[in-house]
């Protein structure tokens, strides 16, 4: 396998090793097909001669866009429900059959949400992919959920004054 480089990382791999130093993947895998144990570096099974499909995802950044996506949709879900009471702060007086006004569930809402968009991050610092760049991710949702709330109880106040 010398000359090689790890199909997961791109990494040089030296001599007969069959686990990569730096992703630690393993690089002596199963064919999908007739269940072989085969080099990670074919393209076609020498046993059944099918041709396999290169694996070229890596698991530290496909988390990571996963949270970046879960952040976004959480984003424009909150800056639209945020702008409809900004239009309509009389919406935040009403009060459902439960008692529960339209802030109780706005807050449900966003932060039942919120604690899905946080699980790629958590698994990211607990894994030890991307460690800066997890916590600054959840660092500034953070600070998006502290700003839409402040904002929602402003309108909720204001909405109570008229």
């Amino acid at each position: 396998m010398s000359g090689l480089k790890c199909p997961f990382c791109n990494n040089e791999i030296r001599g007969t090793e069959t686990v990569c130093s730096k992703c630690g993947h393993n690089l002596i895998i199963q064919c999908p097909y007739c269940k072989q144990s085969i080099s990670a570096f074919e393209e076609v099974c020498p046993c059944c001669t099918t041709r396999l499909k290169k694996i070229h995802y890596d698991f530290k950044t496909l988390i990571f866009r996963i949270g970046i996506a879960f952040s976004s949709l959480w984003l424009i879900m909150m800056l639209g429900v945020t702008y409809l009471y900004a239009k309509y702060p009389t919406l935040l007086l009403y009060e459902n059959k439960k008692g529960d006004t339209a802030i109780d569930a706005y807050f449900q809402l966003c932060y039942k949400v919120l604690c899905v968009v946080f699980v790629p991050y958590i698994i990211s610092l607990v894994k030890k992919f991307r460690v800066r760049e997890s916590i600054v991710a959840l660092v500034i949702n953070l600070l998006f959920a502290f700003g839409f709330t402040v904002y929602i109880l402003h309108l909720s106040s204001a909405a109570r004054v008229h």
